[in-house]
């Protein structure tokens, strides 16, 4: 019986890991929209400081891996200016995330995840500096 409940036990506390990397993903994407909604510039810069904002987002989330860039895996931020339906200006921010399994179980689970989440925030059309 044993085996059976250590079985259970690390698959139950591998669903936790991965969901808690989905809330850190949908988290770092929510914080880079607030921040570029600040102005057109910072909605239509795909790597300025939004980037260090995902990092610093899904620092808990990485189990010791270091991120330092996010043009590539495990962390992209995508960052677009675009216009809604009523003409205002958006700040649309896509963030990609490859999460690590704690335990791989072959065939059942892989060994990574990819989790995307996206956010708009309207850009505030009064501060543009």
């Amino acid at each position: 019986m044993m085996p059976w409940l250590l079985f259970l036990f690390v698959g139950v506390f591998d669903v936790g890991f991965y969901c808690y990397a989905l809330i850190a993903t949908q988290n770092a994407a929510r914080a880079v929209a607030v921040h570029n909604s600040i102005s057109k510039t910072a909605a239509s810069d795909p790597d300025g400081s939004g980037c260090q904002i995902a990092v610093f987002e899904l620092k808990t989330a990485a189990y010791g891996r270091t991120m330092t860039s996010c043009g590539a895996l495990p962390l992209q931020v995508t960052s677009t200016l675009m216009k809604d339906s009523n003409g205002n200006d958006m700040a649309n921010v896509v963030v990609t995330y490859q999460s690590a399994v704690l335990i791989p179980i072959p065939g059942l689970l892989p060994g990574q995840q990819t989790i995307t989440r996206t956010a708009q925030m309207m850009v505030n059309p009064s501060a543009d500096f």
